[in-house]
């Protein structure tokens, strides 16, 4: 088949665009992750913690678990888009895994929350197991929510506004949690941190489900030539689409270059991320405040979302997405030359970063689906599944990697838990959760910078039929 470059296609006359979607399914469809950021923060911000100050595992170890599960994780991504594209129902290939999985996400949460009442190798390997069951469910719910906004009837228009209410939702879930679990661990467990945890993780579960069946009842599914096939099929099956993965890969220069990009933005939330909770403990001794800042900096990024969105719109996603790269790393220069006593102007430049970081957000999920169109266009087939998969194996094994990397450098710089730390060991946490994100945020800004999207409005008003190339 003959393949032609995404920068030649005629982004005039690219595909014909559907009717446009109805606000409800718009709302049904995003609602769906304010209930995966429920799981996903929590995962986040507070889960290593959980391990290193409620079970006492070291920085290492725990760093270690998150490594170890986020590899089973990865590899599991695959299995379940070549699953989900098989998946032939009359709810259709991606709804049903909503309806059917959130029961089981919601009891894994619970236990990989909940101590088991014993300690030393036995207690390492229980986090283990109940981390990568977390992992294993969150993924079979995950990946086909997340190909579902490709196959919903959305024209790019409607699938860039799809997306930012989308990115409302999760950070209002990201609000939601942040808020409610500090606060319900401390109602609920009170001294007993260890029964708050598993008390507040079974609240978010049950809030999950619910969410979760919205979202199954708010979306619809578009039918596809490759949803015929059902089941796993034949050994021979699976191998070809097992090779319909180093297909994609090898043959979209543009969904490798926006991969990479997306990998070093999470490599670098990863380590700002895990290290705020150390921040405030050891460097402003105002871990109280962490129920009010994480849902501060929410709700930043929930009032900045629609302004994201504007800019996607008149400059496009790669603008979008530099100059939020900009705003957080001049936040995070900010943030590493804060004083320990000026700790309010550390949460204004807390919120600064995370109002950054919207424009990533809205730009990852809407960069995706044009990857997938992309595809269709040259190839003939969709894959919106495995195009996702592959996304969710290179965040995971990356936030895995990052974290593992992490709990070395928290060994190397001598954190120790629950004790006061040196003045070395937290200018070593700064120097971690700041200048290494910037190094990260500023190779994926260059990364990004010479693509060229077909939906970019910068570069569509730069086209015309008559000029544009082909080969």
């Amino acid at each position: 088949m003959t393949t032609r470059d995404w920068r030649s296609e005629d982004a005039n006359t690219a595909c014909e665009s559907p009717a446009p979607l109805a606000l409800r399914r718009k709302l049904g469809f995003a609602v769906g992750d304010f209930g995966l950021n429920l799981y996903w923060q929590s995962i986040n911000l507070f889960l290593l913690y959980f391990y290193t100050d409620v079970f006492k595992i070291s920085a290492w170890w725990a760093g270690t678990i998150f490594f170890l599960a986020s590899i089973w994780d990865g590899a599991a991504d695959p299995l379940v888009a070549i699953l989900a594209d098989r998946t032939n129902s009359r709810f259709g290939s991606y709804r049903p895994y909503l309806l059917f999985g959130a029961i089981p996400l919601a009891c894994a949460f619970v236990a990989a929350f909940s101590h088991p009442g014993f300690s030393g190798a036995a207690l390492i390997v229980y986090a283990l197991v109940m981390h990568i069951a977390l992992r294993t469910a969150y993924t079979v719910l995950n990946i086909p929510y997340a190909a579902l906004s490709a196959r919903m009837p959305a024209n790019v228009e409607d699938r860039t506004s799809m997306v930012g209410y989308r990115m409302q939702f999760a950070y209002l879930g990201a609000l939601t949690v942040t808020f409610l679990l500090p606060v319900l661990v401390q109602k609920f467990g009170g001294d007993d941190t260890a029964v708050g945890y598993r008390t507040a993780a079974a609240c978010i579960g049950a809030l999950s489900v619910a969410v979760f069946l919205l979202c199954f009842f708010g979306t619809s599914e578009a039918k596809h030539s490759g949803t015929e096939r059902s089941g796993l099929g034949t050994w021979r099956d699976l191998l070809q689409d097992a090779r319909g993965f180093f297909h994609i890969a090898r043959h979209s220069r543009v969904l490798l270059r926006v991969l990479a990009a997306l990998a070093l933005f999470s490599i670098a939330l990863t380590f700002f991320h895990k290290n705020l909770v150390y921040l405030l403990k050891y460097e402003f001794a105002r871990l109280d405040m962490l129920q009010y800042i994480l849902p501060l900096c929410a709700l930043a990024n929930l009032i900045v979302i629609p302004l994201w969105v504007q800019v996607i719109h008149r400059y496009g996603k790669r603008a979008a997405w530099i100059a939020g790269s900009a705003v957080m790393i001049a936040g995070l220069f900010s943030l590493y030359l804060v004083p320990r006593d000026m700790f309010a102007l550390a949460v204004l430049v807390l919120v600064v970063i995370s109002a950054g970081s919207g424009a990533h957000a809205v730009c990852i999920w809407s960069l995706l689906p044009d990857v997938v169109d992309e595809h269709g266009r040259r190839f003939g087939r969709r894959d919106e599944a495995k195009v996702f998969g592959l996304w969710s194996f290179l965040q995971k094994v990356t936030v895995g990697a990052s974290a593992m990397l992490l709990g070395v450098l928290l060994g190397e710089i001598g954190l120790v838990a629950d004790a006061a730390q040196s003045d070395a060991t937290l200018r070593g946490l700064r120097t971690i959760m700041c200048l290494l994100p910037i190094l990260c945020l500023t190779a994926s800004a260059l990364v990004l910078f010479f693509l060229r999207m077909p939906t970019d409005p910068l570069y569509v008003r730069r086209a015309s039929p008559i000029g544009a190339r082909s080969k």
